[in-house]
């Protein structure tokens, strides 16, 4: 009754502890979506970031926004979609620019042109000719040098991406460049953006290197062909240099669908160089976990920049602590997450730990008695051993199963910088490339410390089984029958090598991994390195005194004679 009793108490105490372990919001390659929630409390939200633009008559930018809140349920975002709606009605006007810019709308309107009454990114408005005449008479009598060195560009005859602007094709390219000038014009580059653009302009124009300031107008040009003047003014204001310049226009490209994300993480953010960090190191899912924290605020969207990881939905997890006593302990060790991640890791770790080992003394409990024929080989000492080797493997069995993305491989891409402009001066963008796969990748990597861990605790575990039979109170010759009995054991290693082989090759075959011949065969390896180490150095060691032991004739040799 009483071995009942202590396999009742240690089984739910490991199992409580198993509990409180998974429920820790704490992972190695992510961020869990509780995290994110929790920073974005009580911090400015999109809606009201937007009725501020709204406030301000940025009506795109508002818009890009509103988008974010619709698209994540954000709480008021039927109040800003009511808000922008209205006012696009009452201020018809501002449809094209996306916004007030008195200076350009006056110069837009002058001479009987005339502004369209549909929004349109600001490089379709600005190849019309007419009203790129105008904005060029305008720019002509600016008093900025870095303005007038910008403008002639357009002399240049012998260009490498664009046509020339004064040929018959050169249209787009003279749109680009008298957009460039604008934004100079209106302080809408950094002052250290604007030193490099004009370098650029310099060496085009007096060494006659045109190739890097044409690469930086056809970064601008992606953007304004996806963009509005209001948007645009407000996207490329962060931006401290040329080359985060080309990457984020380069991600435009990629995610032209969710430009509303990327513009809102880069003017909300104002740390653009961070944004091009996250989506290039998670191009596949990096956008919607952008939105994601967008949706949970400013905050939010902080935090995720700053630890730049993915974000892990947990959906069963989220139904278990809507229970009591789970939600008290779940927000409890939330706000810790968020102060100390690495020790709310170590608490997680250690209660998965602690809690296979209670479970492991609960089935030794639970295990019925031995007969008395088994007595002479029971050697109790050794027990805690093989429940720490127990408590091991589940934690590591546990871990690869909960851990989110642990085996998936790096999202990682590199983008190329080639462009083709054809006659008609229409651009051709090149679909995205993959940077090639590392021979080291990080799956790779990971397969081989999981089959290293298994064939290490499998190695343990022979060990402590040696040490059982050294110390059973049984003669030699039976300890060396058990001895053989144990060459299954001995065998293991070998047996797992395989299997691991086999599922690696498996799982490669049907394209659930990428192929790695090293981390197929690396099972086979390590599985054959340590059953030969136990063998030589242990196992065949320790038969031999058996053998010597139990012969008689040995044995009368080493007693001496009276």
């Amino acid at each position: 009754m009483q071995r009942w009793i202590w396999m009742g108490v240690f089984g739910v105490l490991g199992v409580t502890l198993v509990l409180g372990g998974l429920l820790v919001p704490a992972h190695l390659r992510a961020v869990d979506a509780a995290v994110i929630d929790q920073a974005g409390v009580d911090t400015r939200s999109v809606v009201e970031a937007g009725t501020s633009l709204l406030r301000l008559e940025k009506l795109g930018p508002a818009r890009m926004l509103l988008q974010i809140a619709q698209a994540e349920n954000v709480a008021g975002h039927e109040k800003l979609g009511m808000a922008v709606t209205n006012f696009a009605l009452a201020h018809a006007s501002l449809e094209v620019l996306g916004g007030a810019d008195p200076v350009l709308e006056n110069l837009l309107s002058t001479g009987g042109l005339g502004l369209p009454s549909t929004n349109l990114p600001i490089i379709g408005l600005i190849q019309r000719q007419d009203y790129r005449e105008k904005i060029l008479d305008y720019l002509s009598l600016s008093r900025r040098p870095n303005v007038r060195e910008v403008l002639q560009i357009r002399q240049l005859t012998h260009t490498v991406l664009f046509p020339p602007a004064d040929s018959s094709s050169g249209r787009v390219f003279d749109a680009v460049i008298v957009l460039a000038g604008l934004l100079l014009q209106g302080d809408h580059f950094t002052p250290s953006l604007q030193d490099e653009i004009l370098k650029l302009a310099l060496q085009a124009v007096q060494a006659g290197i045109s190739e890097p300031v044409e690469r930086a107008l056809l970064d601008l040009m992606s953007l304004g062909m996806r963009l509005n003047w209001a948007e645009l003014t407000l996207f490329v204001h962060p931006i401290e240099d040329v080359e985060t310049l080309g990457q984020l226009a380069l991600l435009a490209r990629e995610h032209e669908d969710h430009m509303a994300v990327l513009f809102a993480a880069v003017h909300w953010s104002g740390q653009p160089g961070a944004v091009v960090s996250y989506l290039r190191e998670f191009h596949q899912t990096g956008v919607q976990d952008l939105q994601y924290s967008l949706g949970c605020g400013l905050g939010g969207f902080k935090e995720l920049l700053s630890l730049q990881a993915r974000v892990y939905y947990p959906v069963l997890r989220q139904h278990v602590v809507e229970l009591n006593p789970f939600s008290t302990y779940f927000y409890a060790v939330l706000g810790w997450c968020r102060i100390t991640l690495w020790a709310a890791l170590i608490l997680k770790y250690l209660f998965l730990l602690a809690g296979g080992f209670l479970l492991a003394r609960a089935y030794q409990h639970a295990k019925p008695a031995v007969s008395v024929l088994e007595q002479p080989l029971q050697v109790p000492g050794l027990d805690p051993v093989r429940q720490v080797l127990a408590a091991l493997l589940f934690l590591l069995v546990i871990s690869f199963l909960n851990e989110p993305f642990l085996a998936q491989e790096s999202q990682q891409a590199e983008y190329p910088l080639q462009f083709a402009l054809p006659a008609a001066g229409d651009v051709v963008l090149p679909g995205t490339t993959q940077a090639p796969d590392s021979i080291m990748n990080q799956v790779a990597l990971l397969s081989l410390l999981l089959f290293f861990v298994l064939q290490a605790l499998l190695y343990v575990a022979c060990l402590v089984k040696l040490a059982e039979i050294r110390r059973q109170a049984v003669e030699p010759r039976i300890k060396l029958r058990l001895l053989e009995n144990e060459d299954h054991l001995f065998d293991a290693g070998l047996y797992l090598g395989f299997v691991g082989t086999i599922i690696a090759l498996i799982l490669m075959s049907i394209g659930i991994v990428k192929p790695s011949l090293m981390a197929g065969y690396s099972s086979t390896s390590f599985g054959i390195i340590f059953v030969s180490i136990l063998k030589i150095f242990h196992v065949r060691p320790l038969r031999r005194k058996l053998i010597l032991e139990s012969e008689p004739q040995v044995q009368e040799r080493e007693t001496p004679s009276v």
